[in-house]
């Protein structure tokens, strides 16, 4: 075996030819925190030669037009940088990257990177589980759980990156109790407000906890009935939230409102269903696979089967906001992610007892397995299987001429 010296040189040495070569076999050998070093080399390698794409270009024109060489007293007097992610850390990161005239290949890198690492960051606390030896089985949830959030979502710049924060603190306080990490985990809203339904969901399953599963499931039932009627009662909250007028204007205006939901509805209608029913695809032979598991009497381990309630919880405030889809949506999937959290923990804790039951358990995680990610390969196929992003390097192209800013596709931005 290499020691960790001769293995980061030769990841390296790789990178410099081929850093999605080198992403390859850091995957392979994920365990190493080499290896994860390399993947966050690969993030900002995979985010530059991408570059632009949905809410990320208008971050990074919004960047351009009103950040760049300006004071920053100036910037922060100007309101209208507010309007188009105000959040805390997109302002500061746009502040930042303001500063060093950042083109867009470095400021997509960048985004990737962060995401990337606090994906991580929220992985590692799973690494109880997987620093051993890691059976079948419980690799291919392991490998559900980092799918059920499309990877490519880093492009909206704030959401996804703000729900690993919590997801990475919220796991930290379950394996060691220790509050700071509950608290730790509200940083969330600093990077979308949005997030904040977070904190209120953790509030919300303590007190569920509390008064037994029948309140619990009486909500959710509650909340199922509302998802039928779809009432659209995220404007009757967010207009309470001070300090919000570009929210409060856009989503409880009524004309507005009804325009948006309207719409939310006819997506719903006339979507791609591949795409629209993923998630609850998911969570389908997810609850497969949790039914096997109470037929089989597996213990659930106290400690974690905090993250059920917490998929229950957030199921719940999903069919409240169902007329919202965006809200729906988001709430919906990061409540499947907590739940294969769970499922993972638990098949791995009872692995052995589970023997008898592991060829059907395999055949039940197999489906949302390739599920997750046959959607994304075609969904990001016109990305994903460019012939830049797998001959390129960060100096040349796969034609082998020297690139202005590390790769070819993104020269139209400029």
């Amino acid at each position: 075996m290499y020691s960790k010296g001769k293995y980061a040189l030769f990841l390296l040495a790789l990178t410099i030819v081929s850093p999605l070569a080198a992403f390859l076999i850091s995957i392979r050998f994920y365990r190493s925190s080499v290896s994860q070093f390399f993947m966050l080399v690969f993030a900002y390698y995979f985010g530059s030669h991408i570059a632009l794409g949905w809410d990320l270009t208008y971050h990074y024109l919004d960047m351009r037009e009103y950040y760049w060489g300006r004071p920053i007293r100036d910037i922060l007097n100007d309101p209208r940088i507010y309007f188009i992610g105000g959040d805390y850390y997109h302002v500061g990161l746009k502040l930042i990257m303001s500063r060093f005239k950042a083109s867009p290949a470095v400021f997509a890198g960048v985004v990737a990177t962060i995401y990337g690492a606090v994906f991580l960051f929220f992985f590692n606390q799973l690494k109880d589980f997987f620093n051993s030896y890691m059976p079948v089985l419980c690799g291919m949830l392991l490998l559900c759980v980092v799918f059920v959030v499309p990877y490519n979502w880093y492009n909206g710049v704030r959401f996804y990156t703000g729900f690993f924060v919590f997801a990475g603190f919220y796991m930290k306080f379950l394996k060691s109790r220790k509050w700071i990490f509950l608290l730790l985990s509200t940083l969330c809203m600093l990077f979308h407000f949005a997030l904040i339904i977070l904190p209120i969901a953790v509030i919300i399953n303590w007190i569920l906890t509390k008064t037994g599963p029948i309140v619990r499931y009486s909500l959710f039932f509650i909340s199922c009935f509302y998802r039928v009627l779809s009432v659209d009662f995220v404007p009757l909250l967010l207009k309470y939230f001070p300090n919000m007028p570009f929210w409060r204007n856009s989503i409880t205006d009524t004309t507005i409102r009804k325009n948006v939901v309207k719409a939310m509805a006819e997506y719903r209608a006339n979507g791609n269903i591949f795409y629209l029913y993923r998630d609850y695809l998911l969570l389908f032979f997810g609850l497969l696979i949790g039914v096997v598991l109470l037929a089989n009497r597996a213990n659930f381990r106290s400690k974690y089967t905090v993250l059920f309630g917490m998929f229950i919880t957030l199921f719940t405030l999903a069919n409240f906001g169902y007329a919202d889809l965006t809200f729906s949506e988001r709430t919906f999937k990061m409540a499947v992610l907590f739940y294969y959290c769970f499922l993972f923990i638990t098949v791995y804790n009872n692995y052995e007892m589970l023997r008898p039951r592991r060829v059907t358990l395999i055949v039940l995680t197999l489906v949302p397995l390739t599920y997750s990610i046959l959607t994304q390969l075609v969904e990001q196929r016109e990305y994903l299987f460019h012939i830049d992003l797998f001959l390129g390097n960060f100096f040349s192209d796969w034609h082998g001429g020297l690139t202005k800013y590390g790769g070819g596709i993104f020269h139209k931005y400029m």
